[in-house]
């Protein structure tokens, strides 16, 4: 049995004891954000060294407003920003396959700790394996962003693009890109914590693309990817993170590989970066996807 230990738990959740990701947060308080520049705190004190400097001095693109998002949500999109990491002046990043030779692999995201918001960096040409920007100038599009879409007068997700060298790279700050009616639970575990590098580590093998597809048994006929399927941070191990998507109900559950992905991501931010494990329950509750401490025979992942 693959991931037992929180899967039975997982699957016994009722509905008042999950926390709704798109329900109105009203009783929260947010403060007042004035409609200028923000401070970037982590990457503020970082400036471009003169080799670099041809790119900084490059004026962002105009930032693409998408569509409108709550009002409450600017506040987790300012947090969003706490959770980038440091960085050298210029950040290189890359395609899967370019792992360990760039700083990031796509997809590149930052979700901040209530998993309402995220800021994502993509390339948008497959063919392009990797691509650099300066973090003066990646600082310049959050502020775009951030200034002409968050805080305009009707709140929307935006995106930069022609950022990088080769004009591929894509900065945006929106809402995560789930199912409605999406539920998350962290829970506890006996032991040493999950860590969140661990986690992302897992993370870097579930498949992304946006192809839709069928997810559930196998034996349904409309089925494209068999669940469950399972993910494990350190091959042939009991230690580190599992991740596993498996069906609760059964029946076909459409999504994206792309979902799949930053859902987990979501349950990285949410429960893992807090010491805990987690679920995340979709689809009308049928289907979950959780992150814990890995246990042995994880099925690979089919990519279809």
């Amino acid at each position: 049995m693959i991931f037992a230990s929180w899967l039975v738990l997982a699957t016994t959740l009722s509905t008042a004891a999950v926390l709704d990701l798109r329900q109105a947060l009203s009783s929260q308080h947010l403060e007042q954000l004035p409609h200028h520049t923000i401070e970037l705190k982590s990457i503020t004190d970082l400036t471009s060294n003169t080799a670099n400097a041809h790119l900084a001095k490059r004026t962002v693109p105009r930032a693409q407003c998408g569509a409108p998002i709550d009002r409450k949500l600017i506040s987790f999109c300012r947090d969003a920003f706490d959770f980038l990491p440091n960085t050298g002046p210029v950040i290189s990043f890359g395609q899967r396959a370019m792992k360990g030779r760039v700083d990031h692999i796509m997809p590149f995201v930052v979700v901040e700790s209530k998993g309402m918001c995220a800021i994502s960096i993509n390339i948008t040409q497959p063919l392009v394996q990797k691509e650099e920007e300066t973090i003066d100038r990646v600082a310049q599009a959050l502020n775009e962003v951030f200034a002409r879409c968050i805080l305009a007068d009707v709140p929307r997700g935006g995106t930069v693009y022609g950022l990088g060298t080769s004009h591929t790279l894509s900065l945006s700050i929106d809402a995560p890109n789930i199912p409605a009616r999406t539920q998350i639970q962290c829970f506890k575990q006996e032991g040493a914590p999950l860590s969140e590098s661990g986690c992302a580590r897992t993370l870097d093998l579930v498949p992304y693309n946006f192809r839709p597809q069928f997810f559930g048994p196998s034996a349904d006929p409309r089925i494209t990817v068999p669940l469950p399927q399972a993910w494990k941070e350190i091959p042939d191990r009991t230690s580190g993170c599992g991740m596993v998507l498996s069906s609760i109900i059964g029946g076909a559950v459409a999504a994206t590989w792309a979902q799949v992905w930053m859902m987990g991501a979501i349950v990285n931010a949410v429960c893992v970066r807090q010491g805990q494990s987690g679920a995340i329950r979709f689809a009308e509750g049928r289907a979950v996807i959780g992150m814990a401490k890995q246990e042995p025979n994880a099925a690979p992942a089919d990519t279809a």
